[in-house]
């Protein structure tokens, strides 16, 4: 089943969806049982701030209400067009887990590939009472950043002002908006 225009947290795009749903269990309609593969493709740019064409594949499992996934995700050049920079490729490999039936996804595990850079993350995607939308927060950690590469994703100046590696704890916390993603 294809289902084109679908909004996943902010970013538009289409899910394509091959597997088995049910039987529906009437009584708790989030014990309904599902599984299959899927692909999604979306436009980052549909996200204010950001830019680049995102390719996902992944697994899923189990009931709707929770639904155990794995996946992994390609940008090939990601990019964040108001610090006029340059972009980088992008990739991800991810469990999570996803309550299907308020759209909230707990991110186990998520390593991540920035260019030649390693980082990992661990968060959620979630709603807030009384708020339109979902908030991220994350924490993002990174033994092996590749700073001179860092720099010219985030400025302009060419060569990089600094080469070397840095290490990386932090915390990640970006509220639902309509703003552009460094506003927020």
């Amino acid at each position: 089943t294809a289902i084109e225009g679908v909004k996943i947290g902010t970013a538009t795009g289409t899910i394509e969806v091959t597997g088995h749903f049910g039987p529906w269990q009437k009584g708790d309609p989030g014990a309904t049982p599902l599984d299959g593969t899927y692909t999604f493709a979306a436009d980052l740019a549909t996200i204010k701030g950001l830019e680049g064409h995102l390719d996902a594949t992944g697994q899923m499992g189990g009931m709707l209400e929770v639904i155990t996934t794995r996946g992994e995700t390609a940008t090939k050049s990601f990019r964040i067009p108001r610090l006029r920079a340059g972009s980088l490729p992008l990739a991800t490999k991810y469990e999570a887990l996803v309550d299907g039936t308020k759209g909230d996804v707990e991110l186990t595990r998520v390593e991540i590939g920035l260019g030649r850079s390693t980082l990992h993350a661990r968060g959620v995607v979630a709603g807030t009472k009384g708020v339109s939308g979902k908030r991220v927060t994350l924490r993002v950690t990174s033994d092996a950043l590749d700073l001179a590469e860092l720099l010219t994703f985030v400025t302009s100046t060419t060569p990089p002002a600094a080469r070397g590696t840095l290490a990386l704890g932090t915390a990640f916390d970006l509220l639902r908006s309509e703003a552009d993603v460094l506003d927020r």
